[in-house]
C-alpha cells in the first residue's frame, strides 16, 4: 500500500509560489508539502524543474535590451489614460444629473444584475490594464539598472572566456555591410570597420546580452569586439594606447562610451593590438 501523502492542486500551486526553503512557508499544509519534497522523488524533481525554469526566466529577462526611453513613454501613457478616465467620469456624472423619465420595468429589459456585471467587467479591465502598465514600467526600470562592472580586469577576463570558445564558423554571424546590427549595440566609432567583419548575438556576457563583432586579421588570426550595455569602473572613454590585459598571446582592452561598454580581444599579442589601433577613426587615450 502506498502511504505517501497526496497533495491537492492548491498545495502544489502554493509550493510553486513560495518555493522550497523560503521563509514564507507558515501554512501547516505547505510545510508538509515542503517536507514531503525531501523524501518524495517525484515531488522533488517537480520542484527542481520549477527552479531551473526560474533561473532560465531570470537569465532571459536580464538579456532583454530595453529601449532607454521606454520608461518615460509608459509614464506619459499612464498620465494620458488617467486624464481620459477623469474626463469620462466627469461626462458620465453630468449626464447622470439630468432628470430622466422613469420607465416601467419590462421582462424584456436587461436586468440590473447584467448591467452591474458589465460595469464590473470594464472596471476590472481598466484595473488590469493599469497593473500591466505598472508592471511593464517596473520591469523596464529593473532591466535598465545595468550591473556596474568592477573594472577592466573583470571585463577583459570575461571576454577572453568567450573568445577562447570554438571560433565562429565561416557562416556564423551576419556581414555588417549587408545586415545592419542591432541599433542598441553599435560598432565602436573609435574603430574603422575592417572588410568582411561579421556580427552575432552573444547570449551571456557575464549574465548580460551582448553583440560580438568578429574582425578577420592577417595570417588567419582574428579579433572580436564585444558590445554590451552597462557601466564600468576605472575604464577609459576610448581604446587605451596599451592593452589592459595580455595573456596567451591575446591582448584585451575595455572602454566606456555613454551607456555602452566595448571590450576588444586581439589574437597576436600587443603588436597585433597596436596594429589594429593604427586604423582607428578617432584618437585613443
Amino acid at each position: 500500500m502506498d502511504e505517501r501523502p497526496s497533495f491537492d492542486p492548491d498545495i502544489l500551486e502554493a509550493i510553486e509560489v513560495f518555493r522550497g526553503g523560503d521563509d514564507d512557508q507558515e501554512d501547516s499544509a505547505l510545510r508538509a508539502a515542503a517536507e514531503a519534497a525531501r523524501t518524495d522523488p517525484n515531488l522533488a524533481e517537480h520542484l527542481a524543474r520549477i527552479k531551473r525554469w526560474d533561473r532560465r526566466c531570470a537569465d532571459a529577462m536580464r538579456q532583454v535590451a530595453v529601449p532607454p526611453a521606454l520608461a518615460p513613454r509608459i509614464i506619459e501613457l499612464l498620465k494620458q489614460k488617467e486624464t481620459a478616465l477623469a474626463a469620462v467620469m466627469t461626462d458620465s456624472g453630468s449626464r447622470g444629473d439630468q432628470v430622466r423619465p422613469e420607465r416601467p420595468i419590462s421582462r424584456d429589459t436587461p436586468t440590473s444584475a447584467a448591467t452591474t456585471s458589465r460595469r464590473r467587467y470594464w472596471r476590472w479591465t481598466a484595473a488590469a490594464a493599469a497593473v500591466v502598465a505598472v508592471a511593464a514600467l517596473g520591469i523596464s526600470i529593473f532591466l535598465n539598472q545595468d550591473r556596474r562592472w568592477s573594472g577592466p580586469d573583470e571585463l577583459c577576463r570575461t571576454a577572453i572566456g568567450l573568445f577562447e570558445l570554438p571560433a565562429p564558423g565561416a557562416n556564423e554571424g551576419a556581414p555588417i555591410d549587408r545586415v545592419a546590427p542591432p541599433r542598441a549595440y553599435p560598432y565602436s566609432p573609435h574603430l574603422l570597420c575592417i572588410p568582411n567583419t561579421r556580427w552575432r548575438n552573444v547570449d551571456q556576457f557575464g549574465g548580460r546580452r551582448a553583440v560580438a563583432y568578429d574582425l578577420p586579421l592577417e595570417g588567419g588570426r582574428r579579433a572580436t569586439l564585444y558590445v554590451l550595455r552597462g557601466r564600468a569602473e576605472r575604464v577609459p572613454n576610448a581604446p587605451p594606447r596599451q592593452s589592459q590585459l595580455q595573456t596567451r598571446n591575446l591582448s584585451v582592452a575595455a572602454w566606456q562610451s555613454g551607456e555602452l561598454i566595448y571590450v576588444l580581444v586581439v589574437d597576436g599579442g600587443e603588436p597585433a593590438y597596436r596594429a589594429l589601433l593604427e586604423s582607428t577613426a578617432q584618437p585613443w587615450t
